[in-house]
């Protein structure tokens, strides 16, 4: 019930929107957040105290013929205020931007922890390139949000507050003025906005499909060059490209388009006090307090103006930052949660259970039926001791790999019941190891302590002794550290196949599952391969899906599955 109800709390924590996700990031970097409003504010003030007092000089030296030495408190005000402000501004773009920095690298753990959870399958039903576009560029579009947008709102709504004061302090009207202009800068910038949001979604989608399209090409070179496609090929990538530049120009004609509808708007309200200013201190209007306007008072208001709009046209410029960042999230969270971990896999299905037992010498499997929306297999039955093997054969289609699949966990089953042996519930509790081993672009060595970083020289080498490998890695200049190539390339089929297998060994669990793993291996390789598998059943179990007659033979139990039919036959058990 514990284990339910958790789940259920972790399905409800997620965040159900783009926006969601960004205020919840936004949150958490809340210090560096306001501390960042806090030096903008005080940025604010250097300005005011800045503009006041050249506004005070100016009029002491048109208006009363003054000396320097009579303006010298003015002048100091003005020089602190000049040095203190880029000063602030400098503090407060250095706390947005670790904020920023923060908040990505916690989404990219977050990306890569969701990763790591996925079950391989999924994993294959995605392109790489568009995993790299998530990573890199995806989070990287949410660094407007956090190191301009966050910021800029608060300051959008505070800033213009302190520059309103003294405004009105020195002449109510055009107070008045700047407040009835200043809402529309806001209400265009989210008419326009709005649109720009579909805009990006839809960039960001793109830039994906894209990224994957173009990958895949590359990755398939030889083969469209035999099927002499390279033209056509051509053609569709320069049309896919031609789609994306439209959608980019599209996203440029609404940023120009609210640039202009709001430096409109902030040029007649500014032109609407200059003109007010202008005309009182001529005489021409005696309303209001127009007699009272000095050339220092409306200098100051004329030089606060444009910085009293300037935090909303800053807003309205970053309002673009924040659109692509919620269409960033919007496509980050789908990819999150189109699949389900695989702990949750098996706990889907009302049908089926995964039961880990631990400590235990028995793996049980019972009624099980397993596939994809149709049942690949029905009635799987057996139960395996430790140190026993179980081989699985059958026609290609009929369901090895799935098994092996469910049976990891990767696959929910759709009916049926497995009861499997684990040393600790909280460690890995099965091995899976496909027909191809990952091995990664790296040392030999690294890829072999990849479970066991810490692991004994001595240790080490009677393992590669056992698996028949220590001479083959000191025939190498580099020895352990030679490096492999992506997939192993730079090694042979059967000594890739021993270093994944060598792994296994470093890190053992009660049951082990292999696919196909003396596949396109040489007479010696193969014989070497079953070898060690042999000396990996000694304290396991482990389930073999193999066409190797002498893998076959040496299994202590054999389970043949039938071709996939409308009215498959039960398997077979030997």
């Amino acid at each position: 019930m514990t284990q339910k109800s958790n789940k259920a709390t972790a399905a409800n924590s997620r965040p159900k929107s783009g926006l969601e996700f960004l205020k919840r990031l936004a949150k958490q970097q809340n210090k560096y957040l306001r501390r960042s409003v806090f030096f903008g504010l005080l940025a604010t003030l250097s300005m005011i105290m800045q503009w006041l007092s050249l506004a005070h000089m100016a009029d002491q030296f048109i208006m009363h013929q003054a000396t320097l030495t009579a303006v010298w408190p003015a002048l100091s005000l003005f020089t602190i205020g000049t040095l203190l402000r880029p000063l602030f501004i400098k503090f407060k773009n250095n706390l947005a931007h670790t904020a920023s920095w923060q908040a990505r690298q916690q989404v990219r753990q977050q990306i890569l922890q969701d990763w790591r959870q996925r079950s391989p399958l999924s994993q294959h039903q995605h392109s790489p390139a568009a995993a790299a576009t998530q990573w890199v560029e995806e989070v990287e579009a949410m660094d407007g949000y956090f190191s301009n947008y966050w910021p800029q709102q608060m300051l959008a709504a505070l800033s213009p507050l302190l520059i309103i004061i003294p405004v009105f302090w020195l002449n109510w009207i055009c107070g008045v003025l700047l407040l009835i202009s200043a809402p529309l800068i806001p209400i265009f910038m989210i008419l326009v906005g709005l649109g720009a949001e579909n805009i990006n979604q839809k960039y960001f989608v793109m830039r994906q499909r894209l990224a994957g399209h173009f990958l895949d090409r590359v990755k398939h070179l030889s083969t469209i060059k035999l099927f002499n496609a390279q033209q056509y090929e051509a053609d569709d990538i320069a049309l896919k490209s031609d789609n994306y530049r439209k959608v980019i120009m599209r996203t440029l004609k609404v940023a120009f388009l609210s640039s202009t509808v709001l430096e409109f708007f902030t040029t007649v309200a500014i032109a609407s006090v200059a003109i007010y200013i202008g005309f009182s201190l001529f005489g021409a209007l005696t309303w209001g307090p127009s007699a009272s306007l000095t050339l220092f008072s409306g200098f100051a208001i004329l030089l606060l103006a444009p910085e009293f709009f300037q935090p909303l046209r800053n807003l309205s410029q970053y309002y673009h930052d924040r659109a692509t960042a919620l269409a960033a999230c919007n496509n980050l969270l789908e990819a999150l949660n189109t699949d389900k971990p695989i702990n949750e896999l098996a706990a889907d299905s009302s049908h089926s259970d995964i039961e880990y037992i631990s400590h235990a010498a028995t793996l049980e499997v019972k009624n099980l039926s397993f596939g994809y929306e149709q049942p690949l297999q029905r009635n799987i039955n057996f139960s395996l001791q430790r140190g026993e093997i179980l081989s699985l054969s059958g026609p290609s289609g009929s369901g090895k790999s799935s098994l092996l699949h469910t049976l990891a966990g990767y696959l929910p089953a759709l009916e049926g019941h497995i009861r499997i042996p684990v040393d600790d519930i909280s460690q890995a509790k099965v091995a899976f190891l496909p027909q191809q081993a990952w091995l990664m672009g790296d040392s030999v060595l690294n890829n072999i302590r990849l479970f066991r970083p810490n692991i004994e020289q001595a240790e080490l080498d009677k393992l590669l002794q056992t698996v028949d490998m220590l001479e083959d890695i000191k025939q190498r200049s580099l020895g352990l550290n030679s490096q492999l190539d992506e997939d192993g390339l730079s090694f042979s089929g059967g000594q890739a196949q021993r270093i994944a297998l060598l792994r296994l060994m470093l890190a053992p669990t009660p049951v082990i599952l292999l696919d196909e793993p003396t596949a396109s291996l040489d007479q010696h390789n193969r014989q070497r391969v079953i070898t060690q598998l042999q000396a990996l059943a000694k304290n396991g179990i482990l389930i073999i899906a193999t066409h190797d007659q002498d893998i076959i033979n040496m299994a202590h139990q054999h389970l043949l599955l039938s071709p996939q039919t409308s009215h498959s036959p039960e398997p077979s058990y030997e």
